[in-house]
């Protein structure tokens, strides 16, 4: 038989039967071997395709992609021009385009539960595309955190409560809080000073709000306080009807009540 060309031979028909022979080099000696060999033992030998028009395309492997699976899978959609792509189990990586998806662009990435999850600590989300103003020092929000705490007084250790509740959440450096403390023996807990507890570390001075107290030990028309720089304390700050600024006084007691909120950044 006569040499031709690649492009002179008869087209195969398709799909391939897996009986068809190749020419192939191995261990030094051409040898010759089935489609079915190359494609491996037991699977399906592959067929030419050719992918046109605007009908649906799926690429895909055995397992669907709303099924467990650890394939890759291309779905386009012409009906909701949109573009999906799937990477492991389930959709644990997606990329998907169009209008249907409720945005233009979308990029996730989550867990088997559907959460969203960064792979290395301190990463998240970058939003360096946007002009910052000049005092900028960062545009990464690398941080999500909520929790409960336990004030308690300064130094207490035979002070009795009646009430003790903490709630914090941390977006980024911002830790915002709220909290309840009611006493019911003082003992030896600081008239002045309560501890925030378990709080991510205040590194920067600030106030807090109070949005509720009764039965305070020093007869008072309004009270502050501020976060201790470096430490989870508060200092409670009173002011009365003469003064003209505020001070730290006496303010709890048996029966004493207070309900503040605050903020600080880490």
């Amino acid at each position: 038989m006569a040499d031709k060309k690649i492009s002179a031979l008869t087209a195969a028909t398709t799909p391939l039967a897996g009986t068809e022979v190749l020419p192939i080099v191995q261990s030094g000696a051409t040898v010759k071997a089935t489609v079915a060999n190359i494609v491996g033992a037991g699977t399906s030998p592959g067929s030419f395709t050719t992918i046109a028009g605007t009908g649906p395309v799926t690429i895909k492997q055995t397992s669907d992609y709303s099924s467990a699976g650890s394939g890759v899978n291309v779905v386009k959609s012409n009906t909701t021009d949109v573009w999906t792509t799937y990477v492991g189990a389930d959709t644990a990586f997606g990329v998907a385009y169009g209008a249907t998806v409720g945005a233009s662009n979308r990029l996730w990435a989550y867990d088997t539960t559907g959460n969203l999850f960064p792979q290395v600590a301190a990463k998240g989300v970058n939003f360096t595309a946007n002009t910052p103003q000049a005092g900028m020092t960062s545009q990464l929000l690398n941080w999500y955190e909520e929790g409960t705490f336990t004030p308690t007084l300064s130094g207490a250790t035979t002070t009795t409560y009646t009430t003790q509740t903490g709630r914090y959440t941390r977006v980024g450096r911002l830790v915002t809080f709220q909290c309840e403390l009611e006493i019911n023996l003082l003992g030896n807990g600081s008239t002045t000073t309560f501890l925030l507890g378990t709080l991510p570390n205040a590194g920067h001075f600030s106030t807090i709000s109070v949005g509720y107290f009764g039965n305070v030990a020093t007869a008072v028309s309004s009270l502050t306080g501020y976060i201790n720089s470096g430490a989870n304390s508060v200092t409670m700050q009173s002011t009365t009807i003469a003064a003209t600024s505020s001070s730290s006084s006496a303010i709890f007691g048996a029966s004493a009540r207070i309900i503040v909120s605050g903020q600080y950044s880490v």
